[in-house]
């Protein structure tokens, strides 16, 4: 999964994303019933499985 679609899944969309060799910046509109810790935890655990 990218993390346009994770992003998608927790009805938030995308509106800036910047990959650099040791971290990632995004951008997106949380809506109130996501907190941005369970969206952080989220991206991080799918995309870690991802790239191990």
């Amino acid at each position: 999964m990218g993390i346009c679609l994770l992003c998608e899944w927790k009805n938030c969309e995308v509106e800036e994303f910047n990959v650099q060799v040791d971290y990632v910046h995004l951008v997106a509109p949380i809506p109130s019933k996501v907190s941005v810790s369970e969206l952080t935890r989220v991206l991080k655990g799918k995309l870690t499985i991802k790239v191990i």
